[in-house]
């Protein structure tokens, strides 16, 4: 049995053959409130806004915001900070947050 080739990259015109518009989703995007400090003394994270207006001139719909948590950068961002710039979007911004196992209390099972 012989495997069928996959196409993997298509323009724009074979994404929209059958009538409609093709979306456009960033499915990896990170984002500062204004007046966030440099991560390292030289990298400036957009903003919200920024990262909107970029998509608009690239014409990409939504992305999906992640905090930024990792050995590379120690810039720490809440969960709860994601929630509030995505909701905060139109909903342009989808909200991926993260959860450290080893940071959250044990909690038992109740008893039945």
């Amino acid at each position: 049995m012989q495997t069928p080739h996959l196409k993997t990259s298509l323009t724009t015109a074979e994404l929209e053959k059958d009538g409609d518009p093709a979306m456009f989703v960033d499915i990896h995007v990170h984002a500062y409130r204004p007046g966030c400090p440099k991560a390292d003394g030289r990298v400036q994270f957009a903003t919200p806004d920024e990262v909107l207006r970029r998509y608009d001139a690239l014409k990409i719909e939504r992305g999906v915001l992640l905090p930024l948590i990792g050995p590379e950068v120690y810039l720490p961002q809440s969960n709860e900070d994601i929630l509030d710039m995505c909701n905060r979007s139109g909903g342009r911004l989808i909200p991926f947050c993260n959860l450290v196992p080893s940071s959250v209390r044990a909690v038992s099972a109740p008893e039945m």
